[in-house]
């Protein structure tokens, strides 16, 4: 047993085990050493010491000094059932004359689960966070102290740390000074208290600092070996000591891995810095093959393992396609590349990875790349004409996340996410990047509750539609319900950046839920925010909120409908800027619209504080009808419009009464 470490060990009531500086006891077989005044300084008390027959012995009762204001600790005795381990460290806190707060770490070393709470019998100390449960890992229990109103002298007091029928007792001490008795001291300053490794993470850093005054030394010391603190000790005089700690999971079991480095003076202050680490079954362990590397990951999706990592070997990971499983997370180290086998991927729904009807999947790929050739793919002497040989493909799936991943050389979309018979329900894409693919940067044709966050899609070329995102159903049983689409970029493709197609959808099919927010079309080959109803009248509402084009070769925007009968669209805080670059005679926005008798309650198109940035001279708006038996169409709100050649000769047509347009110069 360490020192500094306190525990009760509960193994069926007949082992418990304990230290005195290095003194250990074996069960059944020795009485608590003697110690002496000299032994041990005020605070420097760091050992539980638990009696074999089941008595907390409290060294502290002979360090006892001063002019005493409270009783010391008088322990009770420990039970022990059950096969949980009781840890807490220190066992004894000393506040000396000018600190104000420490903490108590409280951990179970066993199985299951461990409620614990912790008393106070002072009335000078404050806790925080005075109960909890322990699995495993560290609970941090900060502990304050006021010396407001107390007479000067030495107080002494106890926390009681108990769980289930057990306790551990954790000495107090603290000293009220005034006047001559005052003496300035060190006061230990650590900056973080709890390092989080997850599961990739190598090294990180903490700060040790002297905040009181003089000069303070200290030590800094692990209690496992895969973590190792850059220096073991150190001396501070009011400056920062920076403490690297490095990780190393080479040789240890998949799992979670909880440690402790502790900082400690020779006065006795102290704090603990808490460790937490994982260790992932590794791909590699089926064999990682240059050549062709599929029967390593599908091994290690086939295991059931609940999470599993595919390591950066230096080079790619080649495959042919891989199948996804349900209940399983997927973590790409940083540098991963998942390659599509040369020659491989002949028919044309082959896809380099599938989700095909899977619940509860993440795929974690910060700085990973899923990549195909495109290039080949497109080549009608080696292979047949596709448009399906997409990155990731989702088809009927319900709650995968997919975070960080750069889905890039498709032969169709970076990704796609829909369902033949069922939508995708719950799916969430962050932080991804598709890039050079070949329909689409990312596809949605059916999909229920779908999040597509802080994503970059650029670049997409090959067959229509050619944009960076496309909601477009093929059925009218199809569904884009609760959609949200937020701050995403979509650059440099070939058509447009976001398209809404809903000419499958019909009065009869669910009501559309559709929301772009904070997103950005820039310098794309057609229009920035296309948006379709056909002559079937899908419902519902889609929206743009502060939404931007600019630099697009066609259009800023252009909204068709041919039903008035149908879905509303609505732009909010939208900016268009320089659109229609290449083509100065087309207008840089459009619409096309139905007649109708009068205004709707609300506008079929709606625009509100929007804002069009042009410095040609022509006029900002092309009006194309699309039938009805009315004379206006119904859109309403406005639109300001900043122009060095101002209207350009535009005047509201006849039929557009509900839109207020404001010239600028």
């Amino acid at each position: 047993m360490q020192p500094g470490r306190a525990f009760a060990r509960a193994l069926g009531g007949s082992i418990l085990i304990a230290s005195v500086a290095g003194f250990v006891c074996a069960p059944l077989s020795c009485a608590p050493p003697q110690v002496a005044e000299s032994g041990l300084g005020p605070g420097g008390w760091t050992d539980a010491i638990v009696s074999a027959g089941g008595e907390v012995w409290d060294p502290t009762a002979a360090t006892n000094s001063g002019d005493l204001q409270e009783q010391p600790c008088e322990p009770d005795e420990a039970g022990l059932d059950g096969d949980w381990e009781l840890y807490v460290t220190p066992i004894g806190l000393d506040f000396g004359m000018a600190s104000q707060s420490r903490s108590l770490l409280v951990r179970n070393l066993g199985s299951g689960s461990l409620e614990y709470r912790v008393s106070s019998d002072v009335g000078w100390v404050t806790l925080e966070g005075s109960q909890g449960v322990s699995s495993g890992e560290y609970k941090r229990v900060p502990v304050y102290v006021d010396r407001g109103g107390l007479a000067p002298g030495t107080y002494e007091g106890c926390l009681t740390v108990a769980a289930s029928d057990q306790q551990i007792s954790v000495t107090l001490q603290m000293t009220v000074a005034e006047g001559e008795d005052w003496q300035a001291e060190p006061i230990l300053y650590v900056d973080q208290l709890e390092l989080d490794f997850g599961w990739g993470g190598s090294q990180t850093s903490f700060l040790v600092q002297n905040i009181g005054t003089g000069e303070m030394g200290y030590t800094v010391s692990s209690d496992v070996e895969w973590a190792v603190p850059s220096q073991v000790d150190g001396v501070s005089s009011g400056e920062e000591d920076l403490i690297h700690v490095d990780v190393t999971r080479e040789g240890l079991a998949p799992g979670d891995y909880i440690g402790l480095i502790t900082v400690e003076t020779p006065e006795g202050q102290w704090h603990g810095v808490t460790l937490q680490m994982e260790v992932l079954l590794s791909a590699a362990s089926w064999g990682f093959d240059p050549a062709d590397s599929t029967h390593a990951i599908r091994s290690a999706i086939a295991s059931g393992a609940s999470k599993f990592l595919i390591p950066n070997m230096g080079q790619p990971w080649v495959v042919r396609p891989i199948q996804l499983a349900s209940d399983q997370e997927i973590y790409f180290e940083p540098g991963v590349v998942l390659l599509a086998k040369e020659g491989e991927f002949h028919d044309t729904r082959d896809c380099l990875i599938t989700g095909q009807g899977v619940q509860n999947v993440l795929l974690w790929g910060y700085g990973a790349t899923l990549r195909m050739r495109k290039a080949d793919y497109v080549n009608p002497d080696l292979y047949e004409e596709s448009e399906w040989r997409h990155c990731l493909w989702l088809n009927g799936c319900e709650n995968v996340r997919v975070y960080g991943l750069t889905l890039e050389s498709s032969g169709g979309d970076g990704i796609c996410i829909g369902g033949w018979q069922e939508p995708c329900r719950d799916i969430e894409v962050l932080d991804c990047v598709c890039d050079d693919n070949y329909r689409q940067g990312i596809s949605v044709g059916n999909a229920e509750t779908l999040r597509i966050t802080n994503c970059i899609l650029r670049n997409t070329a090959g067959t229509n539609p050619q944009a960076g995102i496309d909601l477009e159903p093929d059925h009218d049983w199809d569904v884009l319900t609760d959609i949200i689409i937020s701050d995403c970029v979509s650059q440099a493709n070939a058509r447009s950046g976001y398209v809404v197609w809903l000419a499958k959808l019909t009065a009869d099919s669910r009501e559309v839920s559709i929301r772009f927010e904070n997103c950005q079309a820039i310098e794309c080959g057609r229009i920035g925010y296309d948006v379709y109803v056909g002559e079937n009248g899908a419902t519902g509402l889609v929206e743009f909120d502060n939404c931007s084009a600019e630099r697009t070769d066609y259009q800023g925007m252009a909204v068709s409908f041919f039903s008035s009968e149908a879905v509303n669209v609505r732009f909010a805080d939208c900016t268009w800027t320089d659109v229609s670059a290449t083509n100065p005679d087309r207008r840089p926005l459009v619409l096309e619209m139905p007649l109708v008798s009068e205004l709707g309650p609300h506008g079929q198109v709606e625009f509100y504080n929007c804002a069009l940035h042009d410095s040609r001279d022509r006029k900002f708006l092309l009006l194309l009808l699309t039938g009805g038996d009315g004379d206006v169409v119904n859109a309403v709100g406005n639109i300001d419009v900043f122009n060095p050649h101002g209207s350009a000769g535009w005047t509201p047509p006849d039929e557009l009464i509900g839109l207020t347009v404001s010239f600028f110069d």
